[in-house]
């Protein structure tokens, strides 16, 4: 959760609050005046916290980029330039070259090559039609796996300056997270890649890892490096035989 939070930060989303504790339908099922008066407590509480959101967004972030705080930085360009890719992101219906590449703006080869550095090229074999094969609606019909792939596929077919990515192979097995780590070095070389995970085997291709401890860093260096720190071993041993 704490580097989820990191991720949101680094992409400049404010925090996800908790959602309202009851339904809109609800309001079906109760009288014309309960349930205007539950509407417009719903919309005191949606303006207070759009009011605190500006509050948040109008001073300094806390992040930058060569040297300028992201609070100066227009939106629109940032978005282009730094993409999160989370736990939560979905697949939209359509073709699967649609659901590959939503903007329509690049290649095939492109896209072969996403595909190819996020291991989905088992995915692609198992569609009837190929590229123009139909995926339902939150990728329903593929694993779990297969969705995370395809979700990491059309993030790296962005290719942005800086692409950050939470827990990118939670769902696959070891031999494909593997292969993942290894390809994601050659397809993100000369760009910056920021991993939230705690798969020895992502980390063991990092450059530099970063310990989180209640949110805050308290240990930098290589995998092999912070393997000497308790707390991290405890933090990725869970992915790790004894032996290693």
């Amino acid at each position: 959760d704490d580097s989820a939070a990191l991720a949101d930060r680094l992409g400049r989303y404010l925090p996800t609050e908790q959602q309202d504790e009851y339904e809109e339908d609800d309001d079906e099922r109760l009288s014309r005046r309960e349930a205007r008066q539950r509407r417009e407590i719903r919309e005191a509480e949606r303006a207070a916290a759009a009011r605190a959101d500006a509050a948040v967004g109008a001073v300094d972030w806390g992040v930058t980029a060569d040297g300028v705080d992201y609070r100066m930085l227009r939106l629109a360009s940032l978005r282009e330039r730094v993409v999160i890719s989370d736990t939560g992101s979905q697949l939209f219906a359509g073709t699967l070259q649609d659901v590959v590449d939503p903007w329509g703006t690049h290649t095939r080869a492109q896209a072969e090559e996403a595909l190819h550095a996020a291991a989905a090229e088992d995915v692609f074999a198992a569609m009837p039609d190929g590229w123009q094969s139909h995926v339902d609606e939150l990728g329903r019909g593929l694993s779990g796996g297969q969705r995370q792939r395809v979700v990491l596929a059309r993030a790296l077919l962005l290719d942005p300056d800086v692409l950050v990515l939470v827990e990118p192979t939670s769902a696959v097995d070891a031999h494909t997270e593997a292969a993942i780590a290894e390809r994601l070095v050659e397809h993100r070389s000369g760009r910056t890649t920021v991993v939230m995970t705690a798969s020895p085997l992502i980390l063991h291709y990092a450059d530099e890892v970063s310990l989180l401890v209640e949110g805050r860093e308290v240990a930098r260096g290589t995998h092999a490096d912070l393997l000497t720190v308790p707390a991290y071993r405890q933090v990725v041993g869970r992915g790790m035989e004894e032996d290693e």
